[in-house]
């Protein structure tokens, strides 16, 4: 048994998947009813609904918007992490707040990523919470929280010897 979509919303069309650019694809999908890209109704236990589960479609707005701001943080962090290494030059005042800001999106982007569809290998969008979830969390998962969880939470100053048993 499946849930019924709820508030009238439709099914997202499945776009073209063979020599049609990504560009092109994100365009058709933004021509596509918005409210059908953030809706998830098929999440069951025993065979009846019990809650919605948003997905996020991978080409909407929102989803766009995140990784542009993903980039630019990605760019800062080129520049920030060297410079912080090779001269001992801790982040004080605003880089510290920004510095925190960073770190605090990448960590609620591991979250963010359970929430975002994806396309399978045959071109078609995935929007089920159990299949994004699982698909997340056996290929980049481990990947991104090894690299967003920020090494200053781990005091690695100090030698193993010193440390008490």
């Amino acid at each position: 048994a499946t849930c019924a979509p709820v508030g009238g919303a439709k099914a997202l069309p499945d776009l073209e998947a063979g020599p049609r650019s990504t560009v092109a694809n994100v365009v058709a999908a933004f021509a596509s009813d918005r409210n059908a890209r953030t809706q998830d109704h098929s999440f069951l236990r025993a065979g009846r609904c019990f809650r919605r589960v948003p997905i996020v479609h991978p080409h909407s707005r929102p989803r766009l918007l995140w990784l542009m701001v993903g980039l630019l943080f990605i760019t800062y962090e080129a520049f920030a992490i060297p410079v912080s290494m090779c001269f001992q030059v801790e982040s004080v005042g605003v880089f510290f707040v920004f510095s925190n800001v960073i770190t605090t999106y990448f960590l609620v982007d591991i979250v963010f990523n359970f929430f975002t569809g994806f396309t399978d290998k045959d071109g078609k969008h995935v929007l089920r919470f159990a299949s994004v979830a699982r698909r997340y969390s056996t290929t980049w998962f481990v990947p991104d929280v090894l690299s967003s969880v920020p090494l200053e939470w781990f005091d690695l100053h100090e030698p193993l010897a010193s440390q008490p048993r």
